[in-house]
């Protein structure tokens, strides 16, 4: 969402202004810029990113003159890089505002903390609650810290900008709470399904694209020598027992079970060709009537 400084009061604009210095100053001491650096394909995927999100935040529907609205797309940005470079990412796309001529110089903090700031810690701050739950299913990364934190983080948008515009004075609400309220679903129900569907995507199928994924704990491994106890598999799908049931039913009930007739293999009844076994009959007569012969 992006809101014009006519609508707001002086006292909201310089507050953000004031925040955004303190709030660069940790960006630059807590990214990783060697990392950055160094790393080639991670400074695509980063510029792709924040590429994408640039444009997302171009496509925008206007309810006023002054307020627009538009997809965030910063949740999955959040757990693909961590809240760090999110952040520097999501700077660059609202500064994209300035270069084209669409933003306010006045108004920017404000924009960046309601679409970036605000969302990304509110993000994170609940994957790490995940986390240190040591969840063991991907789908509760998924679902949990992709979808239900994208929808919550949105509602959190939108209250917080419907609040600084009442607190504007200028805007002019022409519906009731209700009826905004009602608006609400329009907006953020989309926006949570788009980022659990990008999350999801990456996680199955590039798990080292998401720095807040655990793919060693999600995607681990049986250990060496692990095996399924034998009393744990079912009757239906256990083959020894059945091949035993099977020996034991083809037996009288006088004759005992040695030891020896569970090693032995039958052929089932009817395995040989009979034209085969009528051969061998001739064959055997042959030879009967040759001796008699001789």
């Amino acid at each position: 969402m992006n809101i014009s400084s006519n609508l707001l009061a002086l006292g909201q604009v310089w507050f953000f202004n004031l925040l955004l210095i303190p709030l660069l100053f940790l960006i630059i001491k807590r990214l990783d810029w060697k990392t950055l650096i160094n790393d080639k394909v991670l400074q695509h995927r980063f510029f792709a990113a924040t590429l994408v999100l640039f444009i997302i935040w171009q496509v925008n529907i206007s309810i006023s003159l002054d307020v627009a609205i538009h997809f965030l797309g910063i949740t999955t940005l959040c757990l693909m890089f961590g809240w760090s470079l999110a952040l520097l990412g999501a700077l660059v796309a609202q500064a994209g505002f300035l270069i084209l001529g669409q933003g306010q110089w006045e108004s920017f903090a404000l924009n960046y903390f309601i679409n970036a700031v605000i969302p990304i810690a509110f993000t994170w701050q609940l994957h790490l609650w995940i986390e240190s739950k040591k969840p063991q299913n991907p789908f509760v990364f998924i679902m949990g810290a992709g979808f239900l934190s994208c929808l919550l983080s949105s509602i959190l948008v939108a209250t917080l900008a419907g609040v600084m515009l009442f607190l504007g004075g200028q805007f002019k609400f022409n519906l009731g709470v209700l009826d905004y309220i009602s608006y609400l679903p329009l907006f953020i129900f989309p926006e949570a399904v788009v980022n659990g569907m990008f999350i999801s995507g990456f996680s199955i199928l590039h798990p080292h694209w998401m720095q807040a994924f655990n793919d060693e704990r999600y995607f681990q491994k049986p250990t060496p020598g692990q095996e399924v106890e034998q009393g744990k598999v079912p009757d239906a799908l256990n083959l020894d027992a059945q091949e035993m049931q099977t020996d034991r039913e083809g037996k009288s009930d006088s004759e005992p079970l040695e030891a020896e007739d569970f090693d032995k293999y039958r052929p089932p009844e009817g395995w040989r060709n009979k034209a085969l076994d009528n051969k061998d009959n001739d064959n055997s007569l042959n030879e009967k009537d040759n001796k008699k012969h001789d």
